[in-house]
C-alpha cells in the first residue's frame, strides 16, 4: 500500500471512530473522553504492592 494509502486509510478510520463516538454521544447523553488514555496501560513503572 502506498503511503498515500495509508493516509487516506488512517484518515478514514479516524472518521469513522468520530462518527461512532459522536453517535454514541449522543444516545447516551454523555460526551466522551476522546483518545482517554490511563497510565496503567501505558506502560508507566508499576507501583511496589508488596504489604509486608
Amino acid at each position: 500500500m502506498t503511503p498515500g494509502g495509508m493516509r487516506a486509510t488512517a484518515s478514514r478510520d479516524r472518521g469513522d471512530e468520530a462518527y461512532t463516538v459522536g453517535l454514541c454521544n449522543q444516545v447516551l447523553g454523555e460526551q466522551a473522553l476522546i483518545q482517554h488514555r490511563f497510565d496503567w496501560l501505558s506502560g508507566a513503572p508499576e507501583r511496589d504492592l508488596n504489604t509486608n
